[in-house]
C-alpha cells in the first residue's frame, strides 16, 4: 500500500494589504522617477528643438 501526502493549503493572500503596501512604495521605485523626470524635460526640450522662422 502506497502513503499518500496530503499537501499543505496554499497561503491566501491579503489583497488590502498587498494594495496598501503598492500604494506606499510606489514614490520610491526608479519607474516613478523616470515617468517624473520624462514629464518635466519634456516640454521644454520640445520648446527648444522647435526651428523658429
Amino acid at each position: 500500500m502506497v502513503a499518500v501526502q496530503k499537501l499543505p493549503p496554499s497561503p491566501v493572500r491579503d489583497e488590502p494589504a498587498v494594495r496598501v503596501w503598492r500604494f506606499v512604495r510606489e514614490p520610491f521605485e526608479a519607474d516613478t522617477w523616470r515617468r517624473v523626470a520624462y514629464a518635466l524635460l519634456a516640454f521644454p526640450l520640445g520648446v527648444v528643438c522647435v526651428p523658429w522662422p
